[in-house]
C-alpha cells in the first residue's frame, strides 16, 4: 500500500512498481493501491478521511485476498496498517514492513509539513516548483526522481500540473493527535513487523523508530544507508532487498522444513509411533525461554511397561499421552483396520485393534487409569477409529468421514462403561476428529441411556452428556459447525488445531479461515476455542 503521507507526499500507487516488479521477480505477487481520495481511488462520497475510515477500507481490501497478505506501508499507510492489524485485524495479516512510520509528532512540525504538502498541492504548479517545495519540506535529503514525484498529478495544456486528488483528503485531521490509541494498537501487533527509515531522514529519528520498536512486540528495525524521506525511492535496491529478506524469513515460499527430517511427514510418524515423545514448540516465557507441549505415543502392549514410560515421560515434562483408540493387540502391531499403505507401526499406534475382545474401561487398565489421573497427565486419541485406504481413489474420501465420527465408539465405550466415574479427573482429547457431530452425538446417547439405562443395568450416576462436558475434548481444524455448537452439551470443550502442513490442514491460511468460520461467533468463544480451551487442558 502506498498511500499519502503524513510527512509531506501525496504519492500516487505507481510509487511502488519498481518494488512490486522486483517482488514479482521473486515469485511474490504484490497489489498495489491508493488510498481513498488520492490517486486513482474515488473521492469519499461521505467527506470522511479520518483513521476508522481508512481502517476499514484496509480491512475490506484485505478480507478479499484469498490468503494473508504482508502489508507494506509508509507514513500515513504505515500508521492505517498499524491501527487497523493492533486493534482489528491480527487475523488478516502475516506481516507488516511499516516505512518511515512515526506515532509521535511535535505540533510544530506537523503544521510546517502540512504547510509543504499544500504549497505542491493545491493550485496548478509548474514541476520544477513541485520538486523545490519537495527540497523545503526535507533540507538536506535526497529528492526522489522527478517521474515518481509527479506521477500522482495530471498535465494541463498550459504545461502546469493539478494534484489529482480529493483536496479534502489534506485537510486537517484526527490521525496525529490520536498518539495514544496508536501506542495501545503498537503494544497488541501480534504479526510480524519490520521498521524501516531512511539514515538521512530528519524527520524521523533513530531514536522514534526504536521508541516503536520497544512497543511492538518481536518488532525488526532495517536503516537504510544513503536514504531520506523518500526510502524505498532513493535506494529501491536495499529497500527491496530488506523487504524481501523480511518476507523469506517470516513468509517462506518453499515449504517449512522439520528438525529431525526435511519430510513434513516425519512429524506425523513421530508423532503416531514412537514411544520417545516430541515436543513441539508453542510460544516463548517471559524470559524468551521456549516454551514446549510434549506428548509421547505408547505402542507397547504391557500395561507395566506403558506405566513404567508414562512415569519417565512425565519426569521429563511431557503433559499429554497418546494411546491407541482401542486396545492393543497381544503382538503390538496388528490391527483388524490394516491398510496396505500405511506403515504398520502407525496404524496400530493409531487404532489398536478395534476388534479385540479387550475394553479400556475393563477392569484390567484400571492401574493405568489411576496413574494418569493421579500424575495428572491429558490422554490424546489421534483418530484411529477408522483407517483410511490412503491411494485407493473409491474409497479415500468417504474413509476420511468415517475417520471423524468413528471416534464417537471409543468415547462412548468409555463414559457407557462408567470410567469417568470412577476416574472423574480424567481427560480424553480426540484429537483432529472434527467436532460438529460431538453435540449430537451427547444427546443422542442421553436419550439412549434415558430409555436403556434399566436393563442394560448402567452404572452411570449421570447422564453420558456430563461426561462429555466435564471429561472429553475434541480438536478440529477445519469445522464451523463446532464454533456454532461450541455452547451445546458435548460441544463446550472444542479446540481449534492447524496441524502441519499437508492436505487437510489449513496451513497458510489458518486464520482467514477462522475468521470465515466465527462469523456470528461471539468473540469470548472464539478465544476459548482458538485457543483457551487448549492452555487450561494442556496448562500451558
Amino acid at each position: 500500500m502506498r498511500p499519502a503521507s503524513p510527512l509531506g507526499r501525496p504519492d500516487k500507487k505507481e510509487f511502488w512498481h519498481g518494488s512490486a516488479q522486483a517482488l514479482a521477480q521473486a515469485g511474490r505477487h504484490a497489489i498495489c493501491v491508493d488510498l481513498r481520495g488520492h490517486g486513482e481511488s474515488g473521492h469519499a462520497a461521505d467527506g470522511r478521511y479520518d483513521l476508522d475510515a481508512y481502517i476499514q477500507d484496509l480491512r475490506a481490501i484485505l478480507a478479499s485476498l484469498p490468503s494473508r497478505a504482508v502489508v507494506v506501508g509508509a507514513g500515513l499507510g504505515a500508521i492505517i496498517a498499524l491501527a487497523a492489524v493492533g486493534e482489528s485485524a491480527p487475523h488478516l495479516v502475516s506481516g507488516l514492513a511499516l516505512v518511515d512510520i512515526n506515532i509521535w509528532f511535535e505540533e510544530g512540525v506537523l503544521e510546517r509539513l502540512h504547510a509543504a504538502l499544500l504549497e505542491r498541492t493545491m493550485g496548478a504548479q509548474l514541476p520544477e516548483q513541485i520538486a523545490d517545495a519537495v527540497s523545503a519540506a526535507h533540507p538536506g535529503e535526497p529528492a526522489p526522481g522527478v517521474k515518481r514525484l509527479l506521477a500522482s498529478f495530471d498535465q494541463r495544456g498550459d504545461g502546469r500540473l493539478a494534484w489529482r486528488g480529493d483536496p479534502k483528503a489534506l485537510e486537517g485531521s484526527d490521525l496525529f493527535v490520536q498518539q495514544d490509541r496508536l501506542s495501545e494498537a503498537a503494544s497488541r501487533i501480534a504479526a510480524a513487523v519490520v521498521l524501516m527509515r531512511g539514515a538521512l531522514n530528519a524527520t524521523i529519528s533513530n531514536q522514534d523508530l526504536q521508541r516503536l520498536q520497544a512497543l511492538i512486540p518481536g518488532a525488526e528495525l532495517a536503516e537504510i544507508e544513503g536514504a531520506g524521506h523518500f526510502l524505498a525511492a532513493e535506494r529501491e535496491d536495499l529497500f527491496d532487498a530488506v523487504l524481501l529478506d523480511f518476507l523469506e524469513r517470516h513468509t517462506p515460499l518453499r515449504p517449512l522444513e522439520y528438525i529431525g527430517g526435511s519430510e513434513p511427514r516425519v512429524l506425523r510418524d513421530a508423532l503416531g509411533c514412537f514411544a520417545t515423545g516430541v515436543t513441539i514448540i508453542t510460544t516463548l516465557s517471559e524470559t524468551g525461554e521456549p516454551i514446549g507441549l510434549t506428548a509421547n505415543s505408547f505402542t507397547s502392549v504391557s500395561l507395566d511397561e506403558t506405566i513404567g514410560l508414562l512415569r519417565e515421560a512425565v519426569a521429563l515434562g511431557h503433559r499429554t499421552v497418546n494411546i491407541p483408540a482401542f486396545p492393543q493387540a497381544a503382538d503390538g502391531v496388528s490391527t483388524s483396520a490394516k491398510v496396505g499403505t500405511i506403515q504398520m507401526a502407525q496404524g496400530a499406534a493409531l487404532s489398536g485393534d478395534p476388534s479385540s475382545s479387550k475394553a479400556y474401561w475393563h477392569p484390567e487398565f484400571e492401574p493405568l487409569w489411576a496413574e494418569i489421573q493421579n500424575l495428572d497427565v491429558t490422554v490424546t486419541f489421534h483418530l484411529g477409529g477408522r483407517m483410511a485406504r490412503f491411494g485407493d481413489k473409491d474409497n479415500f474420501l468417504a474413509d476420511l468421514v468415517m475417520t471423524k465420527v468413528a471416534m464417537a465408539e471409543p468415547v462412548a465405550m468409555a463414559i457407557y462403561g462408567n470410567l469417568f466415574g470412577r476416574f472423574p479427573k480424567m481427560r480424553w482429547a480426540i484429537i483432529e476428529s472434527g467436532v460438529g457431530w460431538i453435540p449430537w452425538m451427547a444427546e443422542y446417547m442421553d436419550r439412549t441411556w434415558e430409555k436403556q439405562r434399566f436393563w442394560t443395568e448402567s452404572k452411570l450416576a449421570n447422564p453420558p452428556s456430563y461426561y462429555m462436558d466435564h471429561n472429553i475434548y475434541g480438536s478440529f481444524i477445519n469445522d464451523r459447525m463446532g464454533f456454532l455448537n461450541c455452547n451445546l452439551p458435548g460441544g463446550r470443550n472444542v479446540m481449534w488445531s492447524s496441524d502441519f502442513p499437508h492436505s487437510e490442514t489449513t496451513f497458510p491460511n489458518s486464520l482467514s479461515v477462522i475468521a470465515r468460520d466465527t462469523v456470528g461467533v461471539a468473540e469470548e468463544d472464539v478465544r476459548r476455542i482458538v485457543g483457551g480451551t487448549a492452555a487450561k487442558l494442556f496448562k500451558i
